[in-house]
């Protein structure tokens, strides 16, 4: 990577050149428009933050430190606990006595995450990768359903369609809105330039606030045993979505659970994600979106799911 992009100062601020829209008439009239401005902004700083840490913890040799008994800067060692949780090298969370054996798989993981984070930054800044624009919508009553025919049985077939674009675009077959997937925060489609943040997204505040940033600024407002899902809120939501598709195309995995499988969603999902396929942790949206949340609130510990202090 070219001198790491002039040493990452291109991300400080990471910026977009695609323009990243908040739809006024769905979102003014439900008092949303305000929180998913700032949540907009937000995921860039919350990207930067993550790949300079990532930067920082892949040019660190935790191993060769520990073995030779010198102290490690406590918030690079914040970030090794991250990734060992989000991101093991063998699903167990393997103990700093064995680092030795893992400062290769160490710079290996940051770098591939820091890559990601590039990746994001460049996408954002190339219109060539879509069509130019995102637009973030408060619910998807612009897309309707219409007839477009019957079956053989004399019956209708229905179709989505997206009113908002000029033509209309069809919908494919399998398509479902918010009304359908009531446990839903939000969903992308049009090759992710259209984000729609479902009613059940907005139960996702703490303290009144639907942003992050300022209890990055205020540790204090924390509290410890506070669950990192706490703090996911809509910024999350955002930046789950986005990562889905500027990031480089990533999945949703599942994990086992009571026999079924299930999504890895949330803290419980993808650290469970991490012992039953850690190898699909890097792939797995949630997983990079949590652990970059968990990076951005660096006044406390969050690699057991939780506020612990310093």
């Amino acid at each position: 990577m070219v001198a790491l992009l002039s040493s990452l100062a291109f991300l400080l601020p990471l910026v977009s050149a695609v323009e990243i829209g908040v739809d006024k008439t769905s979102c003014t009239a439900a008092k949303r428009f305000s929180p998913l401005n700032m949540a907009r902004l937000e995921v860039m700083d919350l990207a930067a933050v993550a790949a300079e840490k990532a930067h920082t913890l892949a040019q660190t040799n935790i191993a060769a430190a520990w073995l030779a008994g010198n102290l490690v800067d406590e918030q690079i060692f914040r970030t090794y606990q991250i990734f060992q949780t989000f991101f093991p090298l063998d699903g167990h969370g393997q103990q700093l006595t064995q680092a030795s054996i893992q400062t290769v798989a160490i710079g290996k993981l940051t770098s591939i995450l820091l890559d990601k984070f590039i990746n994001f930054h460049n996408n954002l800044n190339n219109p060539a990768f879509g069509p130019g624009t995102i637009q973030i919508w408060c619910g998807d009553r612009h897309i309707e359903q219409r007839q477009v025919g019957t079956d053989a049985n004399g019956q209708p077939i229905l179709r989505y369609f997206d009113t908002d674009k000029v033509p209309e675009v069809e919908m494919h077959h399998t398509f479902q809105k918010c009304a359908d997937l009531p446990t839903t925060n939000a969903y992308a489609f049009n090759g992710g330039s259209d984000i729609i943040v479902c009613d059940y997204a907005w139960r996702r505040k703490k303290q009144d606030l639907y942003v992050i940033s300022g209890f990055r600024r205020n540790p204090q407002s924390i509290q410890a045993g506070d669950s990192l899902d706490d703090y996911s809120l809509i910024t999350g939501t955002l930046a789950h979505e986005l990562f889905h598709t500027y990031m480089g195309f990533h999945n949703d995995h599942q994990v086992v659970f009571n026999g079924q499988m299930v999504g890895a969603y949330g803290t419980w999902g993808v650290m469970e994600l991490a012992q039953q396929a850690p190898a699909n942790t890097l792939d797995n949206c949630e997983s990079i979106m949590l652990a970059a949340i968990a990076m951005f609130l660096d006044g406390w510990r969050w690699h057991e799911g939780y506020a612990t202090a310093l």
